[in-house]
């Protein structure tokens, strides 16, 4: 089938060069609203047709050592666009993929953009002469790529996949108990209905608990930059700074004018002004003008 010559958006011959975590692009364009562009502007490939491309494309590649990896790169034009057009028209797996990992708290674009980077070593990997549909090869790796990004850039503190399987499941069957009862399952309902023990249960409850950074922004539609940190008062200083300064700073005179005096007199000075590391040592009979008078000597 002839190509349309379009290119897609991502380089693709320098993904070949890049790491296969990395995010190509997600930040510097819109990439859904381009995606759906290109959904409505590329039709779906027969299995025949996917075989002719995936000839043109291998038949004018060859296998490069990138990395720690072997790749398959296109070598000729003829490849490079049978190879943009069998990513072009399977874009649609990659929306329908990242659409599940939504509720992961990664932007949207990062998702589909990490499925993007699957759908290219799906087409390079893929088998045509095995005869199964190319569509339902790349499906396994757009969703390997897209959850292992999920797994390891959705949480400060990464879980075991096994972990992360169990919690995904247990916020289904709570969204499904909740649609039919109106209310969430309690601890030992989720434990029947999932067939696990209650602390499986509390555990998984307490590990899909997320961390925030004092930095989020409280609203991103807002210009005034207020964060999360900006809310929290710190109760370790006074309400005012100036006040706990002043207050330091007289404790500071107090002390060193306790050089002036025996230790009878800074006894008495400590007590007087609630200062004693232990207020009930010493006991001494002076009138308040004699307290006084020790502390105007002092300076105090």
């Amino acid at each position: 089938m002839a190509s349309n010559g379009n290119k897609v958006k991502w380089n693709w011959q320098r993904a070949h060069k890049t790491d296969h975590n990395a995010t190509i692009g997600a930040k510097d364009a819109d990439t859904v609203s381009w995606m759906i562009h290109n959904l409505q502007k590329h039709s779906l490939l027969t299995h025949e047709e996917s075989v002719e491309l995936f000839k043109k494309f291998v038949g004018g590649s060859e296998v490069r050592q990138v990395g720690d990896q072997k790749r398959r790169v296109a070598i000729t034009p003829e490849a490079k666009r049978a190879m943009d057009r069998l990513v072009e028209a399977n874009l649609k797996l990659v929306v329908a993929i990242a659409k599940g990992y939504r509720r992961s708290g990664l932007d949207f674009e990062d998702l589909l953009q990490e499925g993007n980077l699957g759908l290219i070593r799906a087409v390079e990997k893929y088998e045509w002469q095995k005869g199964y549909r190319f569509s339902t090869y790349a499906t396994w790796w757009i969703r390997q790529a897209v959850s292992q990004f999920v797994m390891k850039r959705s949480r400060t503190v990464r879980l075991h996949a096994h972990a992360i399987g169990v919690s995904r499941r247990m916020e289904q069957v709570k969204a499904e108990y909740k649609k039919v009862f109106g209310v969430d399952p309690s601890v030992e309902e989720l434990s029947d209905l999932m067939d696990v023990s209650e602390s499986i249960v509390k555990a998984t409850v307490h590990g899909a608990k997320r961390t925030l950074s004092l930095s989020s922004p409280l609203d991103r539609d807002s210009e005034d930059g207020d964060t999360l940190g900006d809310t929290l008062v710190d109760q370790t200083v006074a309400a005012n700074p100036f006040e706990a300064l002043a207050e330091k700073e007289a404790f500071e005179n107090l002390c060193r004018s306790f050089d002036k005096l025996t230790a009878k007199e800074e006894q008495i000075l400590r007590l007087r002004f609630g200062i004693s590391d232990d207020p009930t040592s010493g006991e001494f009979q002076m009138s308040e003008e004699e307290q006084a008078q020790v502390a105007s000597q002092s300076g105090l």
